[in-house]
Parts: structure tokens; C-alpha cells; sequence
């Protein structure tokens, strides 16, 4: 069995929603800033950079993987 854990994603925004729910969010910009600038990118990644590697390891051409964890974390956990 193969695993792909993700880092922090970024979550989809609130878009134009009140400040007082916005600042609720799970993803504000005083924690979205300091969590970018640990990945080599210097951006968190998007749910579908995550889902595109566990959709790559279900796939025919990841046949030959088996056993492996592929960390899609944008190199934050190298540190």
C-alpha cells in the first residue's frame, strides 16, 4: 500500500465573506504567511497539487511503486 501525506493545504477562501467570519477561517493570513515560507515554493499548496499525487499512485504508471509514502508537502517537512 502507498500513502501520499499532504502538507498544509491551502484552503479555498471566504471570498467576500463579513470580517467576523473571515477571521474565523481555518486559513487566515496570519497563519497562511508564516506556513507559506516553509515549503521551498514559498506558497502552500492547492488541494489538487495533494489529490494529483494520490489520483498518480491509484494510476497504472505508479505500477511499480509499492510501499512507498510520497510526502506532498511542497519540501516542507525537509527542514
Amino acid at each position: 500500500m502507498n500513502t501520499c501525506p499532504g502538507g498544509r493545504p491551502r484552503k479555498h477562501s471566504l471570498g467576500a465573506a463579513p470580517k467576523q467570519v473571515a477571521r474565523l477561517s481555518p486559513d487566515p493570513p496570519e497563519v497562511r504567511e508564516p506556513m507559506s515560507q516553509l515549503s521551498a515554493f514559498k506558497r502552500l499548496g492547492e488541494p489538487q497539487e495533494v489529490a494529483d499525487v494520490a489520483v498518480f499512485l491509484a494510476t497504472n504508471r505508479a505500477r511499480w511503486i509499492t510501499g512507498a509514502s510520497l510526502d506532498a508537502t511542497g519540501s516542507s517537512l525537509l527542514g
